[in-house]
């Protein structure tokens, strides 16, 4: 459920790169962090922070910030005024990014938070250096590590800003949901890309006879709210850091799920779904069950008869697709 590993986009890593350059900014001698930009971290000799691998820095009291902007509003405003509070009393921030990517209303933000910054262009993309604390408010800075830190939404579910899905179950999870309710699943399974445990959750509340479940899942940020998502079932339930699309259980699966990342990035990528697929096939025992869903769109009939004897699509639903495999091919 949860998407690729690779949200941070190199251009504005790039860009971010000059942008001490840009701004007449010495950086010899001081502490500094970047954020999503392990480019300009390399460049400039500063640690390095990208958010899908920890939940934060190891230290604090920098005198340098550099952000790479996401796409992801609300994630980007928490970001930052989590960078605020990881400050020296010397300490700059300047942020970055695409003009088609939210870079364009940074400045908007910094005025929300009661700032003002000096601000260029650079390759398609908005450099906000902001240098001055004076007026900022601290009770926005309070609200918005408040409303983009975990916490519990409204169907009790631990979530934070930026996770794929992170304010409501999505469209297709839901179809997928209300057809595993339908199915028989026992024994040892797991949950390929498995976000904050939604799925997991839904399976080990409605599958007695499952006696584990593999939760899989290489966004920290997910496993620190699947963990809390998932904890009524800590007997039942096995929370693995890794890669759906290549890690190796210790012994086959019986049964498989996922609804597995098709973007990386702005960009669709049916590859990495296919590799979800593909490394499910090799995971599941030769009688065992795959279950899938995904966009209507997507070719992914093709490698699942690659892999299994018999596929078929079971359900159909607010442009989703639910498709079942059994029998994996030797």
């Amino acid at each position: 459920m949860s998407h690729g590993h690779n949200y941070f986009f190199s251009e504005t890593d790039r860009v971010l790169t000059y942008a001490t350059h840009e701004f007449d900014i010495s950086y010899i001698g001081k502490r500094i962090l970047t954020i999503d930009a392990p480019e300009t971290a390399a460049a400039l000799g500063a640690e390095s922070w990208i958010k899908f691998d920890r939940l934060a820095p190891d230290h604090n009291n920098y005198d340098l910030i550099l952000i790479n902007a996401g796409t992801h509003k609300i994630e980007t405003q928490f970001i930052f005024a989590t960078c605020v509070r990881l400050l020296s009393e010397i300490g700059q921030i300047i942020i970055a990014g695409a003009n088609d990517g939210g870079g364009k209303s940074l400045a908007k933000m910094l005025v929300d938070f009661g700032l003002s910054c000096e601000e260029t262009a650079k390759q398609k993309h908005r450099l906000l250096w902001v240098k001055s604390w004076d007026g900022v408010k601290a009770d926005k800075i309070d609200s918005t590590i408040k409303m983009g830190d975990l916490h519990m939404r409204d169907d009790g579910f631990y979530t934070r800003a930026g996770i794929f899905s992170w304010d409501r179950i999505d469209a297709g999870t839901a179809l997928l949901l209300g057809h595993l309710t339908t199915e028989t699943l026992t024994g040892f399974g797991a949950d390929f890309g498995a976000g904050i445990g939604v799925i997991g959750h839904h399976i080990l509340s409605h599958h007695n006879n499952v006696t584990r479940l593999d939760s899989l899942e290489l966004d920290a940020r997910a496993i620190d709210c699947a963990t809390k998502n998932l904890a009524p079932f800590v007997q039942r339930s096995h929370i693995i850091y890794g890669n759906a699309t290549t890690y190796k259980p210790e012994k086959p699966y019986d049964f498989v799920v996922t609804n597995p990342p098709f973007h990386m990035g702005k960009n669709v990528a049916v590859s990495l779904g296919q590799k979800f697929i593909a490394n499910a096939a090799r995971a599941l025992k030769k009688g065992g069950v795959f279950y899938c869903v995904a966009n209507n769109t997507l070719p992914y009939e093709t490698i699942l008869d690659t892999h299994f004897e018999h596929t078929a699509r079971v359900a159909t639903g607010n442009g989703f697709k639910i498709l079942k495999a059994s029998r994996v091919k030797t």
